[in-house]
């Protein structure tokens, strides 16, 4: 045998010999016999971390200021309820006037005549300590048993009064007072009789800013009840009535 053939068969035999290492360091596997058995597949994923959260953080959005749109005031009408007397202000001064009539009673009949009515008073809480006084300058015409006499009458009273319901626009009124009855015949003297009064009314009471407006309706019953000599003693009763306006302040 020439070198060149031992060579190859010694070759030979050991790639024989390596070939069931090789094909287990390939990862294949032989039987006795040499033939493949089985192919393994190993497959090798690599560890990844999971990604990390992303924070979506938006992006603030500035509106100009001249955009911006300012809401107009919505004004609701106001409701006001009367919790207080609306006759009652700071003052404490009343003045006013009125007309009206003026009924004398004397010998079993009545006789009515223009009256004029003046009053200044002072006012304590809801009540009133007044000066009133009425006049007929016009005359009136009684039947006396001497015969048909004119007479003006003039008739002052100091009062003290009081109003009633205070929170309510329209007040009932109630007053007793005493003062005189001046009886100034055409021919003749003058009289005089003292006379105890008592008045009843309405009054419709209107608050201004500082002060307070009246207006009122009222009648007024005079008895006399002390005369002196030249005093009609026929005439036995007298009554005023009428209208008039106060001013408080």
């Amino acid at each position: 045998m020439t070198p060149k053939c031992l060579l190859v068969t010694c070759c030979a035999a050991l790639a024989l010999t390596l070939a069931p290492g090789l094909g287990h360091a390939s990862g294949l596997v032989y039987d006795h016999n040499g033939q493949v058995v089985r192919y393994p597949v190993k497959l090798y994923f690599p560890e990844v971390a999971p990604p990390a959260p992303v924070v979506v953080v938006p992006t603030p959005v500035v509106v100009p200021a001249a955009m911006v749109v300012q809401p107009y005031p919505v004004v609701l009408p106001s409701v006001h309820l009367v919790t207080r007397d609306p006759y009652k202000t700071s003052g404490i001064v009343i003045v006013g006037a009125g007309f009206g009539g003026l009924l004398l009673h004397a010998n079993d009949s009545s006789t009515l005549v223009p009256n004029y009515r003046l009053h200044i008073g002072l006012a304590v809480g809801t009540s009133e300590i007044a000066a009133r006084i009425d006049l007929a300058p016009k005359g009136a015409a009684l039947s006396l048993e001497e015969g048909v006499d004119t007479l003006s009458i003039v008739a002052p009273r100091l009062t003290f009064e009081h109003r009633f319901l205070p929170r309510s626009p329209i007040h009932p009124i109630a007053g007793l007072g005493l003062g005189a009855i001046i009886a100034s015949p055409d021919q003749g003297e003058t009289a005089y009789a003292m006379a105890v009064t008592a008045r009843a009314g309405l009054e419709f009471a209107y608050p201004l800013a500082h002060s307070a407006l009246a207006l009122g309706l009222d009648i007024t019953g005079h008895l006399p009840v002390a005369r002196s000599d030249p005093f009609p003693v026929d005439l036995t009763a007298m009554l005023s009535f009428g209208a008039y306006l106060d001013f408080r302040f």
